[in-house]
């Protein structure tokens, strides 16, 4: 659980990184902020799924270090289990932050280059 915890604290000062990044680029172009919010909202939503089940498992642990006389049949494979869980979030899908950083500061023009009248194709 430890690893996972200062995974986590690593994701949260990059994010920290990330968003003063993307303001100081704001200031120069307005447009840089539409340009990473998707990717922003992503890499966010990543880190918080990573917090909650860094919350579960801490939970899970504790459940587990607690006497068996307190504990139902079957609870320790459910503890077990999201321990597993966790360690699943933590190193399959909290790494696809990794890709969204990236793609959080493509050249604005890449993105908003695009002439509005050039949506349309009704001609």
């Amino acid at each position: 659980m430890k690893r996972h915890a200062f995974k986590l604290l690593r994701q949260v000062l990059e994010w920290q990184y990330l968003t003063y990044r993307i303001a100081l680029n704001a200031k120069k172009n307005a447009d840089a902020i539409g340009v990473a919010s998707y990717d922003y909202l992503m890499y966010s939503g990543y880190v918080q799924l990573a917090y909650h089940w860094l919350l579960m498992e801490e939970a899970a642990a504790k459940a587990l270090g607690a006497p068996k006389d307190t504990r139902a049949v079957g609870d320790d494979e459910f503890y077990k289990a999201k321990a597993q869980t966790a360690a699943f979030v933590f190193d399959h899908l909290l790494p696809r932050t990794k890709s969204h950083k990236d793609t959080m500061f493509t050249p604005i023009d890449t993105v908003m280059g695009m002439k509005p009248e050039d949506f349309s194709f009704d001609y």
